[in-house]
């Protein structure tokens, strides 16, 4: 149960009171039990309530006045988690290759500082039978709802560290995407090629990537990122929401041993994005874009990635023709009309930045990072590099292409 305690004057922040049970420690909460209490909705099953916009108290759809004497409003609620997470490695890593790690024993903490708010007016429309949205800024009341002390929970489990100090200090190199990612202008602000923007980045290939690997849904698990310090360098850790893990980390270990390709495979699923290509007018067929993809990725036309992403390509392409109009278009990708990233790529539904992802992830980050992983070498320096894992006693280097008469590989290292 939630009490309203007190308005900000430029009514932007509402703190409100958790009724829970539990322990109060250096300003956090760590509940045992929280006390709800249904709202009743609307009839049609909308989840429509009404709010007030004095005091900004939710009430039930019956109700037409606010304990403060103020008239109340019919609104539906769009509500994000505010979270912060943190991670503490309670045993050393065990290297698996030359920048992952699974971690035995760790600590995986997530932080709740309360919601990020949108409560937008609607009206009920008779001849339809449902609410409609109300259209313009004076419908919408835009807030942060904050616990008078965040809340917090901790889990002891396992999970899967990835080293990126080596590719954060190559991508950030980079002067040509360091343009293109400048040139992105999101609500008025440029986005901005910094060394956050790639392990947020990074942290989203991986979160992805781990769930499909191990076949789990994106829920069961949680990520956080360190950025560089004195003590530590730039590393990213996605760790299971079980307590002491469920095995997820051991499968996805299993296959980053035995099988890189698949894993490289999820990680670029993230990245090549049928919105996006179709978007881009540099093919025309779709043998076309599978001899672009297959060559900038190292990869057989008969992937099974790549064809099903020239499919998904295709088809978007084609309903992108149908629509006419840009404001017909359910989604965009591709600069500048898109922001670098959508809900079929880079985006997930559980960012720490939900509302804000146009800025804290990019797509052309992503390909960079994973360009990266990828390079062509000599014969010589490719026994050599599988060599120096075979010595450590980790998984090898391996090899997409070979050109043996050329002497080059197309190596990858993971």
């Amino acid at each position: 149960m939630i009490d309203i305690e007190q308005v900000s004057n430029d009514q932007q922040t509402v703190t409100i009171r958790l009724q829970a049970e539990g322990v109060t420690r250096g300003g956090v909460k760590f509940p045992k039990k929280v006390y709800v209490k249904p709202l009743w909705s609307d009839e049609q099953g909308q989840q429509i309530i009404n709010f007030c916009p004095g005091c900004y108290a939710i009430h039930n759809i019956s109700r037409s006045q606010c304990h403060c004497q103020v008239n109340l409003h019919k609104v539906k609620l769009y509500a994000d988690p505010i979270v912060e997470r943190s991670y503490q490695a309670l045993v050393a890593p065990r290297t698996i290759t030359q920048s992952f790690e699974i971690i035995e024993r760790m600590k995986g903490t997530t932080t709740v500082r309360g919601s990020s708010v949108q409560a937008k007016r609607v009206i009920f429309e008779q001849q339809r039978g449902y609410h409609i949205l109300l259209q313009g800024q004076n419908n919408q009341f835009v807030f942060d709802a904050l616990y008078d002390a965040p809340v917090q929970y901790s889990i002891p489990t396992k999970g899967i560290a990835w080293k990126l100090a080596e590719v954060v200090r190559q991508v950030l190199q980079d002067n040509n995407l360091c343009q293109r990612v400048g040139n992105i202008v999101v609500e008025g602000h440029h986005k901005e090629l910094n060394e956050e923007l790639v392990l947020h980045t990074a942290s989203h290939l991986l979160h992805r990537a781990i769930a499909a690997v191990s076949g789990v849904n994106e829920q069961e698990l949680e990520y956080w990122f360190n950025l560089t310090t004195p003590d530590t360098p730039s590393e990213i850790v996605v760790w299971e929401r079980y307590e002491g893990g469920a095995g997820i980390s051991e499968v996805f270990e299993n296959v980053l041993r035995n099988n890189p390709v698949k894993v490289y495979r999820e990680l670029l699923a993230s990245v090549l994005c049928p919105v996006d290509l179709a978007e881009n007018p540099n093919w025309i067929s779709a043998d076309d874009l599978s001899s672009e993809l297959t060559q900038r990725w190292c990869l057989s036309p008969n992937d099974e990635l790549v064809v099903r992403v020239v499919q998904e390509a295709a088809a978007e392409r084609q309903l992108q023709s149908q629509q006419q109009n840009e404001e017909d278009r359910n989604m965009m990708c591709r600069p500048p009309q898109g922001h670098d990233g959508c809900p079929a790529c880079i985006h997930t539904t559980y960012c720490t930045q939900r509302d804000d992802q146009d800025l804290n992830v990019s797509r052309l980050v992503g390909e960079s990072i994973l360009s990266c992983l990828v390079r062509r070498l000599s014969r010589e320096e490719a026994e050599a590099l599988i060599n120096e894992a075979m010595t450590q006693h980790i998984a090898p280097p391996h090899i997409l292409n070979a050109a043996p008469v050329q002497g080059e590989f197309d190596v990858l290292i993971l």
